[in-house]
């Protein structure tokens, strides 16, 4: 293993020294844009053999996809990325490489892991965390005076923004999304099918609310805590899943934005392709193209702690003064790289970047060897931030890294950890 750590370690820092070396050769053109990403395609697929479950492939992967992209004018929008803004992804990219090059290559279960004695479950307080969730749902529905998909199948408008008490919505969608992730777990560890329909249940869950994101959350997860309790899935299994995923997130996007072909103009010779390649297309290449205009017009950075503002309920959120700088009001996605940059710039980018590498590695190696339900689900989380990191900064973003609070507490209420006072007072008593 540490032969290993440190021959990946070493070929990164060789590839990144290389790719700066053409950077340098290339003053003009993107040429070594392309041989950058074919370097670094290369390097995933010999050292890491693709493996879907590893930090060092789910984070890459979507990068050079949106390298490729940043390459074909689908959209009448479409200009190309410049010079600054390839070295920062690419930058960013070797500096997430280096950090997970430390991590397990293998991610199949340990034979040696501490955590694989039988669990424990406390099937009351599992009833009343739901029953507490139901409630405030309900509460919910009654301040908004709807439901999302309700109000879309009746009015044409999900109006999932009103929905919510404000400064509470963010913390409950974080609890069921948790909620839905202790069901699968319990599921794959006892084989009761019951808990499996708590899993289905939050799913169903987030299709009522028209939470896109939360069925991904969901669905993502629970793909990590089913490879890591149970075995990987085939990459062929996988593969016709995500495009099942992508054909259906589409739908789901035509129904609640209207015809991707429209919003972002595609161009006639472009017009083949499926509706999935183009919203793939959308939540790609326009999140780096409003990146490019904000680092070329903002003045950023502005070293005033922002980044950090998603972590805090909206009612404690300070007035930045700060601007959005979306090339075309209806794609204003960005990647986790805009507030970052805004707030450090690009060494803060690259530092940060290597930092959540370091620590989403590190998550993986404590799974691996554990087991546990709060190592499964917290790896499983940060999982999802590295998946996604080309669409938002969820690493800071409440409604999805607070789930590792919960994962702590139901793991103390629910499961084993819920029960050690009482093994001890037994034992006591025993004695």
């Amino acid at each position: 293993m540490v032969e290993s750590s440190l021959a990946r370690a070493f070929v990164t820092v060789f590839l990144a020294m290389l790719v700066a070396s053409v950077y340098l050769l290339f003053p003009h053109g993107n040429t070594w844009v392309v041989l950058a990403a074919l370097g670094i395609l290369a390097y995933i697929t010999i050292f890491y053999r693709l493996n879907y479950i590893s930090p060092a492939i789910v984070y890459a992967l979507p990068w050079l996809m949106i390298v490729f992209f940043s390459t074909i004018p689908i959209s009448e929008y479409y200009r190309p990325l410049g010079k600054q803004t390839y070295a920062l992804i690419l930058t960013s990219l070797f500096a997430w490489l280096l950090a997970v090059s430390i991590g397990p290559v293998s991610t199949a279960p340990s034979s040696q892991a501490s955590d694989d004695a039988p669990l424990m479950v406390s099937r009351r307080m599992f009833r009343w965390l739901f029953v507490f969730l139901l409630v405030v749902l309900a509460g919910e529905c009654l301040a908004s005076g709807f439901i999302p998909f309700v109000s879309l199948l009746t009015t044409g408008d999900s109006r999932y923004f009103d929905f919510g008490i404000h400064s509470v919505h963010g913390a409950i969608l974080a609890y069921a999304n948790a909620f839905g992730i202790l069901s699968f777990y319990i599921f794959l560890r006892q084989g009761d099918r019951s808990f499996l329909w708590f899993y289905f249940f939050i799913l169903c869950l987030f299709i009522a609310l028209v939470s896109r994101q939360n069925v991904i959350t969901l669905l993502m997860e629970g793909l990590a805590v089913w490879c890591l309790v149970r075995r990987p899935i085939s990459r062929v299994a996988v593969a016709v899943c995500l495009a099942v995923l992508l054909t259906a997130f589409s739908i789901f996007g035509e129904l609640r934005s209207g015809d991707i072909l429209d919003i972002i103009k595609v161009t006639p010779e472009y017009a083949h392709l499926p509706k999935a390649a183009y919203w793939l297309y959308a939540y790609s290449y326009f999140n780096v193209l409003n990146l490019q205009n904000m680092m070329v017009n903002s003045g950023a950075p502005f070293f005033d702690g922002s980044m950090f503002s998603q972590l805090l309920p909206s009612f404690l959120r300070g007035d930045t003064q700060q601007f959005d700088y979306v090339v075309y009001s209806n794609m204003a996605v960005t990647s986790y790289m805009d507030p970052v940059f805004r707030d450090v710039g690009f060494k803060g980018v690259a530092l940060s970047t290597f930092l959540f590498g370091l620590i989403t590695g590190a998550a993986l190696k404590n799974a691996v060897k554990h087991r546990s339900f709060v190592a499964i689900a917290s790896y499983s989380c940060l999982y999802y931030c590295a998946i996604f990191s080309f669409f938002v900064n969820n690493w800071f973003y409440l409604p999805v890294i607070f789930q590792m609070v919960f994962f702590v507490i139901f793991d103390r209420l629910v499961l084993n950890g819920g029960f050690r006072q009482n093994r001890k007072h037994l034992a006591v008593a025993a004695s």
